[in-house]
């Protein structure tokens, strides 16, 4: 028997032809399909029309008609079917939703919650009076299969029954009504009604064939009842056709060992779904073919290419799902698979801790929530972020200052979607992974998030591979902060003005005092909040009061009561501080401010102050307008508190007095005060009257700030950096003024270096703005040419900096900048600094700008185009032509200066503008100019990319800088004829010999040897020759020239220090071997005192008897010759086995030399090239250990004791050599008893002693370390390496048989378990690396020896030994030791019990102490 099942028709009144579209290419599939086997029935499974007759005027009965007349009738007939054959259920878009009434709704919804509640409900006596929803769609039922005699049809309210016999087939079908319940809240609401199929389906019982239809798939019903309709299914049905989900699948369901039924869902026929992309939505149908109890085979059609339908061979090759009814050991096998499943989802369910994750939906509905008081207002600019923050992907983060509407713009952006997560709190990883992987969120949003919260959040999704997106909320706007992988917004002012006049608009104030509206949208600051607090006090007091700014102060500020002077004096002095420590350590600055009247301006005693401040910060933390966190308060939001400086200053004025006294207080107190001030002063950039007062206190003539006590002292210096945010044009004009009225003496010598760091990253800041760029830009030149810093953001760093093509830090043009350095060229002083900014004006890149003051990343820099670069390059070199016209002695650094250019400027192709000053430099110096000539050669032989005409160019004035010396000409040869990658080397050694041959002849033939050249060659410490020495040596060696050479040899060395020994005359000797005229000039140079020469040719000449070394010897006993002429011969002798090293080694040792200067160093060097995997097959492994036993550790070079034991540990690591690490041992027990070692060299020499050779090391190690005063040297020095060290696992003593070490326990009681405790493990850890408990060991020796006051105390001392990095905070970090010390509280010794206790409460207090400290580095740094 073959079927047709399609759903979802979706016919619309408005578009009959798009339907009856889809309709025609179904039915010419269908009839293709027809003449392969006919079609016997048809079964649709809902949703014959769209919203409730949409297009119909909502006329369901007219709907229906037009569907029997649009897609019934014309099917059946197409397919040669009565159309009693085509058997339909009702679907949630073939019910009128508003026929009901309402208020019964909750009534009716409460009643089916529960299994038996719903069932009760189907039914109920009164049922017609809560479903009349249903009652049009089944009158058309009734009314249509009444109609028919060759179909048995029994009618039911909800279940209606129909009997067939299909080619001697018998067939019962039940159409199950699931749309009874369909409201406005249809994912909760859907229900079914067990006796639907219990008391209904009785006609279907004794058919071969039993199918149920029903619109709703059995997953989407109430979950009271999905299980037991599975089940009835099962007994009941052997087919259950669907629809609704618009997916399409096939499945067997097994709730029963020994039952089954298949279930088949249809993805949608519907005109609207023609053209949909997404593969699973596509229009499609079902043509299943049914063998009873032996199997069904699905095939789907559906539409690829918005056309014909097409047979879906995604799947399956040939269309074909083909379902074999299992037997009843697949029955078996299938119900326990599916009960697993079901088992593990509610076993999940149950395990389900998502805190304080919670749907979206339910924190926006939490009673009270005062976000959702006011009516969402939005603007063009947030409408568009809330539409890409909801049909976005990936990661993104919503910044904006407090009251800026964030929170709420989320809420109201994710509100209607599904599967959205929200948590504004601290600890939220903590349900992070429980909520991705048990709920499967689609987007998980954090509140108050900040970047280490965010960057940890996404390492867990990460880690978890959740595909959900992380929407991040914050409001400290900083670039660590904004740093995001994903999609940052940003609210600024400009994207909330509009929404502020929007709720201005709402609050009704009246026309004729719109004066109102206007000073409220001044005050908020285009912050939505700001705006709903100047509402709300306008609406309690009636007015605001706008005759000064005061009197607007007080109307926001005092709510619906009267608010005195002093309370606004209170306000005004917190404000000033950004944030004011209140409490703990940093309380001291709320005790300052509340005794300063000068800030706070309030004329009563000081118990008066003290209760009026008190009370203040009561009431406005409750008011929500002070922010109170850790030991810090500020004002809140930020408009608010720069309004109340504001009013300050205005009111005030005298800021240098303020600026005075707290420039007298404690240190630290006055860096605190200074920080916060300076914090709130650079956040005043939008206020209009900040930057006026801030003009007039820096004016170089009448402004208080006009003075170098201020400016030039180490606090009053921050307040630079952030006034030059707010008034950067004065704060400039000013430090100009001052800054030159200094000498450069005392701007180098005097001037504080603190202060000197604070003003350099002030003008940083200031150059940003071009209308003040000359005048900083001369501050940063004054301080550059009395430079004192040698970091690389000084003075003159920054300054060069700002010449920079890109990156340059500032937005002045390049006009701008060449006018600064021509007015700079008026003082000889400058002309360094001008040509170190020339010369950053002519890189080429790569580019970095240092942000050393905090600016803002996204403010670009002045970004030229090719013109204004060729027109900048062209005005940088008139200036160094002039310059060099002027300053001819400044002629080799100026070439020294352009030639690093030279290369870069060909790569980019200036060509022109090189070539302009390369000749008129070229002509200055003749040509005379190798390193020009150099960068031209590279430059063609590596980079050079263009056509013939072009080389021929570069070569022409390459040409010109061809070298003017032999030795400029032989330098100039080498460079040109590198070793290319690649490069057989022997080859090209051989072609260099051949290649400078010629060289070798002109250097004889020209008598070189009695030039200059010579003497630079001899000199020369970077020039690889060896191949000119070589073919020098050849030419010369049996050459009656080479007297003449030596002879000239001998003159140049004289001219040299004693100190001399460079490669060339040693490599020369060595390809001319030993003659009278080489002897004759060893002689002269040992009687002349060259001794580092001498020694060097007797290196190069020695041989195996080695007479050189032994006469270096003699004369080393002899004190001619020193340590470093030893160390000359040993660079130059050829070895030829590590046989000669050990020899050399006993000769120097027998020979009395230095063993820490020469010997060692010498050997250790050799004896490091030495494979490791070779060191048990090297014949000279015995004496070499001697020798390193017997090495003397005192007064040794740190870095000579550190490589001897490094060289004992290759010994040890690659060898099994007992004897070697117990004497080793040893030894390191007598070096460290005897000798007091700051810096110890056998730091890392245990890890690989322990645990492999504690079989011969273990018990000596315990017996020392018992030991009471004799080695207590040795265990202080080496306690951090044995045990846990700075960290607190285990180190390698505790890498070693713990039974060992207990029993050394009971063997040395007094002082071992102390020491012991000191060194164990502190801590057990969980896989995620936090603290679990205290080690095992520790406990053990509490069980064990907890009478042991010290050795408590000195675990005490083990668990306060640590490092620590990491995100969550060092009291998170500390706070882990409290779960760990609990459990001792109840130890059975009394001692241990004290010790916890004092521990718990020393720790309690250091979480609290911490936890203070956080809270203010994150107020201070936001």
């Amino acid at each position: 028997m073959r079927i047709l099942h399609f759903s979802d028709f979706h016919l619309d009144g408005n578009h009959i032809a798009d339907s009856t579209s889809v309709l025609d290419y179904m039915m010419e599939a269908l009839a293709e399909i027809s003449n392969e086997h006919k079609i016997d029935l048809v079964l649709f499974s809902g949703d014959m029309l769209v919203q409730g007759g949409l297009g119909f005027n909502h006329d369901l009965k007219q709907g229906f008609e037009k569907f029997h007349e649009v897609v019934i009738a014309p099917l059946m007939k197409s397919l040669g079917l009565p159309e009693s054959r085509f058997i339909f259920t009702p679907g949630n878009h073939d019910i009128d939703r508003n026929v009901d009434n309402k208020r019964f709704e909750t009534n009716v919804e409460s009643e089916a919650q529960t299994l038996k509640g719903i069932v009760e409900l189907v039914k109920a006596d009164d049922v017609e009076s809560f479903t009349h929803r249903i009652d049009v769609f089944k009158t058309f039922e009734n009314e249509y299969y009444s109609q028919f005699t060759d179909l048995s049809y029994k009618y039911g309210r909800f279940t209606s029954t129909f009997e067939m016999d299909i080619d001697g087939i018998s067939v019962g079908i039940a159409s199950l009504n699931t749309v009874w319940r369909c409201g406005q809240d249809d994912a909760h609401k859907i229900a079914l009604g067990l006796n639907q199929i219990t008391e209904q389906s009785k006609p279907l019982e004794g058919k071969q064939l039993r199918i149920a239809l029903t619109h709703y798939p059995i997953s989407f019903l109430k979950e009271v009842e999905r299980v037991d309709v599975t089940r009835k299914c099962a007994e009941n049905f052997d087919l259950l056709f669907c629809g609704h989900s618009h997916r399409g699948y096939t499945n067997f369901q097994a709730p029963y060992k020994d039952e089954v039924f298949f279930e088949i869902n249809a993805s949608g026929t519907l005109a609207g779904n023609i053209y949909e992309g997404h593969v699973g939505y596509k229009n499609s149908f079902q043509i299943i073919d049914c063998e009873p109890r032996i199997k069904y085979v699905v095939q789907t059609y559906w539409q690829p290419n918005y056309q014909k339908f097409e047979l879906d061979r995604c799947e399956f090759p040939d269309g074909k799902n083909e379902k074999f009814i299992p037997d009843a050991a697949g029955i078996l096998k299938l119900y326990e698979a599916q009960q697993a499943e079901l088992a593990n989802k509610k076993k999940e369910l149950l395990k389900l801790s998502i805190e304080p994750f919670e749907r979206l939906q339910d924190f926006m509905n939490r009673p009270g929530n005062a976000l959702m008081e006011s009516a969402f207002v939005s603007c063009d600019s947030i409408e568009k972020i809330m539409d890409e923050l909801c049909n976005g992907s990936g990661n993104c983060r919503l910044m904006a200052l407090s009251g800026m509407g964030k929170t709420r713009m989320i809420i109201e952006t994710f509100k209607q979607k599904e599967g959205v997560f929200y948590s504004n709190a601290a600890d939220c990883l903590r349900g992070l992974v429980s909520l991705l992987k048990n709920v499967h969120p689609s987007v998980v949003i954090v509140d108050n998030c900040n970047s280490a919260l965010m960057y940890e959040a996404e390492k867990i999704m990460n880690e978890v591979g959740s595909q959900a997106r992380l929407v991040t909320i914050y409001n400290v706007l900083t670039p660590e902060e904004k740093a995001t992988g994903g999609k940052l917004y940003e609210l600024d002012y400009s994207s909330t003005e509009e929404i502020v006049d929007k709720m201005i608009e709402a609050s009704n104030i009246p026309q004729h005092e719109q004066q109102i509206a206007q000073v409220i949208k001044d005050r908020s600051g285009c912050i939505p909040y700001m705006a709903i607090l100047l509402v709300k006090a306008y609406r309690t007091r009636g007015s605001l009061e706008i005759e000064n700014q005061d009197s607007v102060l007080s109307a926001i500020l005092k709510g619906d009561k009267d608010l005195g002077e002093q309370t606004i004096d209170a306000l005004r002095a917190i404000s000033l501080f950004d944030p004011l420590g209140k409490d703990n350590v940093v309380g001291d600055e709320y005790e300052y401010v509340t005794h300063s009247y000068m800030i706070h301006h309030i004329k009563q005693q000081q118990n008066v102050v003290d209760t009026e401040f008190k009370d203040v910060v009561r009431d406005y933390e409750n008011r929500q307008l002070l922010e109170h966190e850790g030991s810090c308060i500020r004002v809140r939001p930020r408009p608010l508190a720069e309004w109340l400086t504001e009013s300050w200053l205005e009111k005030h004025g005298n800021f240098a007095e303020v600026i005075e006294n707290i420039n007298k207080q404690e240190d630290e107190l006055k860096r605190r005060l200074f920080r916060a001030l300076s914090n709130r002063i650079k956040q005043m950039t939008n206020s209009k009257f900040a930057p006026q007062i801030f003009d007039a206190l820096n004016n170089p003539q009448t402004g208080s700030f006009h003075d170098e006590r201020i400016a030039f002292s180490k606090a009053g210096s921050q307040l630079f950096l952030s006034m030059g945010v707010v008034s950067p044009v004065m704060v400039a004009k000013n430090l100009n003024s001052l800054l030159q009225s200094k000498s450069i003496n005392w701007l180098r010598e005097v001037l504080d270096s603190d202060a000197r760091r604070n003003l350099v990253w002030a003008l940083e800041n200031i150059c940003r703005h071009e209308v003040a760029f000359k005048d900083a830009a001369k501050c940063l030149a004054r301080l550059a040419i009395a430079e004192n810093e040698d970091v690389a953001n000084n003075a003159t760093g920054q300054f060069v900096q700002l010449f920079h093509l890109y990156l340059s830090g500032t937005k002045a043009n390049f006009k701008q900048r060449i006018s600064l350095l021509q007015e700079l060229r008026n003082d000889d002083s400058y002309l360094p600094l001008i040509l170190k900014a020339i010369d950053n004006a002519f890189n080429t890149g790569p580019f970095y700008r240092s942000n050393t003051c905090g600016l803002d990343e996204n403010d670009d820099d002045y970004i030229p185009n090719g013109q204004d670069i060729d027109f900048y390059w062209r005005d940088c070199s008139i200036i160094l032509k002039a310059i060099l016209e002027e300053k001819n002695d400044l002629l080799p650094k100026i070439k020294k200066l352009f030639a690093h250019h030279v290369g870069e400027l060909a790569r980019i192709g200036a060509k022109k503008f090189l070539f302009d000053v390369l000749d008129f430099i070229g002509e200055k110096c003749h040509y005379d100019w190798i390193e020009a000539r150099n960068a031209l050669s590279q430059y063609l032989a590596r980079w050079f990319d263009g056509t013939e005409e072009l080389r021929m160019e570069y070569q022409a004035m390459l040409d010109k800088f061809a070298p003017k010396n032999f030795y400029d000409k032989l330098s100039a040869f080498v460079k040109d004829n590198h070793c290319k990658i690649g490069e057989d080397y022997l080859a090209y050694a051989k072609k260099m010999e051949e290649r400078l041959m010629p060289l070798a002849q002109e250097f004889l033939n020209d008598k070189i040897y009695e030039t200059e050249d010579f003497l630079k060659l001899l000199a020369d410490k970077q020039l690889y020759n060896n191949w000119f020495i070589k073919d020098l040596a050849v030419l010369s060696k049996d050459n009656p020239i080479i007297s003449d050479i030596f002879l000239a040899m001998s003159k140049a060395v004289l001219s040299f220090s004693k100190e001399y020994a460079e490669n060339f005359i040693p490599n020369y000797i060595s390809f001319i071997g030993e003659n009278n005229v080489v002897n004759e000039f060893i002689q002269n140079m040992e009687s002349a005192g060259y001794c580092r020469l001498s020694a060097s040719i007797f290196g190069v000449l020695d041989k195996n008897e080695r007479p050189y070394l032994i006469h270096l010897i003699q004369g080393y006993q002899n004190g001619k010759y020193d340590d470093d002429s030893i160390l000359q011969y040993l660079r130059r002798y050829n070895y030829e086995s590590i046989d000669d090293v050990f020899a050399i080694f006993a000769e120097l040792k027998e020979g009395g030399v230095n063993e820490k200067a020469v010997n060692y160093p010498f050997l250790l060097d050799h004896t490091f090239l030495i494979n490791k995997e070779d060191i048990k097959k090297f014949n000279h492994l015995e004496e070499y250990k001697e020798i390193l036993l017997a090495f003397d550790f005192k007064d040794s070079p740190r870095f000579l004791n550190r490589q001897v034991v490094s060289h004992v540990s290759d010994l040890l690591e690659f060898t099994e050599d007992k004897d070697l690490a117990f004497r080793f041992h040893q030894r390191i027990i007598q070096v460290l008893s005897s000798l007091d070692y700051v810096d110890n060299p056998f730091d890392d020499i245990y890890f690989t002693l322990l645990p492999k050779y504690q079989d011969v090391i273990l018990d000596d190690l315990l017996m020392h370390l018992a030991s009471s005063n004799l080695l207590l040297a040795y265990h202080m020095t080496l306690f951090l390496n044995l045990g846990s060290g700075m960290g607190s696992g285990s180190g390698p003593l505790f890498k070693c048989d713990y039974n060992k070490l207990k029993d050394a326990c009971y063997k040395y009681p007094e002082h071992l378990p102390a020491r012991l405790a000191q060194l164990c493990p502190v801590y057990e850890f969980s896989s995620g690396g936090r603290k679990n408990s205290f080690s095992d060991f520790f406990l053990w020796l509490c069980d064990n020896f907890g009478d042991q006051q010290n050795m408590l105390d000195e675990f005490s001392s083990n668990m306060g030994t640590f490092s620590w990095c990491g995100i969550d905070g060092f009291s998170d970090f500390i706070a882990q030791q409290l779960p760990c010390i609990k459990p001792l509280l109840t130890h059975k010794n009394p001692t241990v019990r004290r010790w916890a206790e004092k521990q718990l409460d020393y720790v309690k207090s250091e979480v609290i102490r911490e936890k203070g400290n956080e809270a203010y580095e994150k107020m201070i740094r936001g």
